[in-house]
């Protein structure tokens, strides 16, 4: 599956399953431009796909199930889905697809260090395994292939379950 002549953004590029992201679409040869808040950590992502001898740009950004306390949170999430979906309906027109990712608990620095913690957030899974962020990488760098020309509007979960089952 070859990406050569597409020029891909990717949101939250720094670190985690962005960065991975980055670098599974720039190994198929697709132009990356890394978003993020973190500008240095965009920056080092970005010199790490050129070093993969693809174009790469960075820059600085500003600005489905619901939990206790996080109100703002739950309502970004849920306003994605909106915008992907509203997002595929206005791009349709021009070739251009809108695929949302909805990951589950992913193993990256965001969960910090307490391993009480990640062992909880592990257990929502169905394998009682944190995921992978090369996992959730790998799924990006598939919707973007000829081969996943048909999902488009959609928010595909990449949970191990997650929304699918609760004890």
């Amino acid at each position: 599956m070859e990406l050569k002549d597409q020029a891909i953004i990717v949101t939250g590029g720094a670190s985690g399953i962005g960065r991975e992201a980055c670098l599974a679409l720039a190994r198929m040869g697709a132009a990356i431009v890394v978003a993020d808040f973190n500008a240095e950590g965009a920056a080092k992502v970005a010199e790490a796909v050129k070093a993969l001898g693809v174009a790469a740009h960075s820059f600085k950004v500003d600005g489905s199930v619901a939990s206790r306390g996080n109100f703002n949170y739950n309502a970004a999430k849920a306003a994605v889905i909106a915008m992907t979906r509203s997002g595929a309906l206005e791009l349709a027109e021009h070739g251009i697809r809108v695929v949302g990712i909805a990951p589950g608990y992913i193993d990256t620095p965001i969960l910090g260090t307490d391993k009480g913690v990640k062992e909880q957030l592990a257990a929502q899974h169905m394998h009682r395994e944190l995921i992978a962020p090369e996992k959730v990488a790998s799924v990006a760098a598939y919707l973007f292939t000829d081969a996943a020309e048909a999902i488009n509007g959609s928010t595909v979960p990449v949970d191990d379950g997650f929304l699918a089952f609760k004890e």
